[in-house]
């Protein structure tokens, strides 16, 4: 009686409990890198198990063999530090990868989990890719001159005609018509339609040929022209085109010394300018757009006294023509209008100066063309001239303008070059003589 007989003990727990463990996985981590400017983000997820009540951290960092840190953000190998707050069961890691034009492999990187706090590492790596989307742009398109066959025996003029692939998917190939004139030949010079009569600066320059008029009229004065194409653009009356009329050059002209038209002060539409004499040789430059002095208001059309410089200038030449705008600078085609397709013409310059390529681009009738041909766009004719050999060039009056002639010695008359619908009456032609020792 009055005895106890039982008694309560308590175990103690003295074991920790389990950290929570840390775990990563791919979540958008193969994709493509990305061609325009800016990232592309690459995600994994990174899932904490187990005991989620209190705070867990572990490093990250990126590594590559494939890759390399320009491929990221920032332009290194990125690292960091994750961190789950209390109750946090999931984080999305992201990476940014640079997106770029380079064509390159297919680049896996690593994604690493190192040194937890607050937990232990489950899955501590996992990888991504990033696949390349970026197309090899093709070679850039060349000719090689010595398939060319010589204009009429003469070795230092080169004739070529190129069927060349279009630079448009689905298109037909490119009409090509070239020739390559050596002016470093001391038989070879160049001539250019003179004025006309009663010639009135900036309102009735020349009378409008066909550039094999052109060829044939020259020869009978004496003049042995062997090519010719039409260069500078002017005045079309769409009721004249076929017939020879008084006609306005747009842009600087000379003739065998004379001035014949003077730069175009309306715009800067008409400044390109091919300029030739034997002694200096050939170039390709932008007129002054300054207006002479004592000349003020709108000059199209109106008669006004050739500017005594342009006078000076014109002594020292023997030959010059306008175009419209320069399509070719120091071996780089200039992106000018890369859509507007018509039959071309152009002239083009290798980079001593030594070449001249005359170039036309024949046409096609396409109603799904915004002008109804098919054709080059002025960006195109600067790509063709470089792939001639040129450093500069000059795009001149196309469309339906544009024709390449020659004199066939076979024949004894002036033929076609180039294929146009029809030959237009044009204001300005550039000839080649030629004149053996």
């Amino acid at each position: 009686v009055g005895t106890t007989n039982t008694v309560v003990g308590t175990i103690r727990n003295d074991d920790v409990p389990p950290l929570p463990t840390l775990a990563i996985a791919p979540l958008a981590a193969d994709q493509l890198e990305g061609s325009s400017a800016g990232s592309t983000p690459f995600t994994f997820t990174v899932s904490r198990s187990g005991d989620t009540a209190g705070l867990s951290t572990a490093l990250w960092s990126v590594s590559s063999t494939a890759a390399n840190g320009a491929d990221f953000i920032g332009n290194a190998f990125p690292s960091g530090t994750l961190t789950f707050s209390p109750g946090q069961t999931s984080r999305t890691l992201t990476i940014g990868v640079n997106a770029d034009t380079a064509v390159e492999t297919d680049e896996a990187f690593t994604v690493s989990l190192s040194n937890p706090s607050g937990a232990t590492l489950a899955t501590a790596t996992t990888t991504g890719t990033i696949r390349n989307d970026d197309v090899p742009l093709p070679s850039p398109w060349t000719y090689n001159w010595a398939n060319a066959t010589p204009l009429a025996n003469i070795p230092s003029i080169l004739r070529a005609s190129v069927a060349m692939p279009s630079p448009r998917t689905g298109e037909p190939p490119l009409a090509l018509t070239a020739l390559r004139i050596d002016l470093k030949d001391t038989s070879i010079s160049l001539t250019s339609t003179g004025r006309t009569s009663g010639w009135t600066n900036n309102t009735i320059e020349t009378t409008s040929q066909t550039t094999r008029q052109f060829i044939t009229s020259s020869r009978s004065s004496k003049l042995p022209v062997v090519a010719a194409i039409n260069t500078a653009p002017f005045d079309l009356i769409m009721a004249n085109q076929f017939q020879s009329v008084p006609t306005n050059i747009r842009g600087f002209t000379v003739s065998e010394g004379q001035l014949v038209s003077s730069t175009d002060y309306n715009g800067d539409t008409f400044k390109s300018t091919f300029l030739y004499d034997p002694i200096t040789g050939a170039r390709i430059e932008n007129m002054a757009s300054t207006l002479p002095s004592g000349i003020t208001g709108s000059l199209a059309n109106q008669p006004y006294a050739a500017p005594t410089s342009e006078v000076t200038l014109a002594s020292t030449l023997k030959v010059a023509t306008s175009g419209f705008g320069i399509v070719l600078s120091n071996g780089v085609p200039i992106a000018r209008d890369n859509t507007l397709q018509n039959a071309r013409s152009a002239l083009g310059l290798s980079a001593d100066r030594r070449y001249l390529t005359m170039l036309t681009v024949d046409r096609a009738a396409n109603a799904n063309q915004p002008n109804g041909w098919q054709g080059a766009t002025d960006f195109d004719v600067g790509t063709i001239l470089l792939g001639f050999g040129s450093s500069t060039g000059i795009n001149l009056d196309g469309g339906g303008s544009t024709q390449l002639a020659w004199w066939n010695p076979g024949t004894s008359q002036a033929e076609l070059l180039s294929r146009p619908a029809a030959e237009r009456f044009v204001g300005v032609s550039l000839g080649v003589v030629y004149r053996p020792a």
